[in-house]
Formats: structure tokens, C-alpha cells, sequence
């Protein structure tokens, strides 16, 4: 049972990490000035979270960080997705995605996946 849970809660992660990505393309994309601009700026923003979190966050990251700090920068990462979804009046994608991150998070840890 307890590792039908982590299976289950380690697929919501993954899909938790493209909504992430997903929101600062978003993000980008709206705050570009033309097509190509808002293309490039949706790509850029959601290339530079891809970057980080393949680095520090990712199960075969290259450089491995204290759990403490690693579930800081993850949320620090998700409340800041949240606040641009919120800024861009998507009140409720942007307090799901916090509140989901936030569960998954708190059950990957207690059954320390």
C-alpha cells in the first residue's frame, strides 16, 4: 500500500514539474511584445526553471543539495508560479497548483521518496 502511495504521489510530481514549467511559459508568453518576442519569452522563462531544476532539483541532479534547502528552493519555485498565475488573474490554477505542490510534497517526505 505504501508504495502504491509514493508511485502515485511520484507521478503527481512529475506532472506537478510540467504545470510548473507550463505556468512560467505562460508567463513569459504574456508578457511579450509580438508573436516571435512572446514565443521566445514563453520559451526563455520556462527554459531557465527547466535549467535550474535539472541542476539542483531533479532526481539525478548534478549538484545534490540538503533536503532542507532542496525543499525550500521547490517551494520557493511553486509560490512564485502561484504568485504569476495569480498576477495574471488565474486565482484558481494558481492556488491549486500551491496547494497540490504543497500535499505531494508533504507525502513524498513522510514516505521519504
Amino acid at each position: 500500500m505504501l508504495a502504491a502511495i509514493k508511485n502515485i504521489n511520484l507521478g503527481l510530481r512529475f506532472i506537478l514539474e510540467l504545470c510548473l514549467l507550463a505556468a512560467f511559459a505562460y508567463w513569459g508568453y504574456q508578457y511579450g511584445s509580438s508573436g516571435s518576442l512572446q514565443v521566445l519569452a514563453g520559451t526563455a522563462a520556462a527554459m531557465v526553471i527547466a535549467v535550474l531544476w535539472g541542476f539542483f532539483l531533479s532526481p539525478k541532479a548534478k549538484i545534490k543539495l540538503p533536503l532542507a534547502i532542496r525543499v525550500l528552493m521547490e517551494l520557493s519555485l511553486f509560490c512564485m508560479a502561484g504568485w504569476l498565475l495569480y498576477g495574471m488573474g488565474r486565482y484558481s490554477q494558481a492556488m491549486l497548483l500551491v496547494i497540490v505542490f504543497v500535499l505531494n510534497r508533504a507525502i513524498l517526505l513522510a514516505v521519504k521518496a
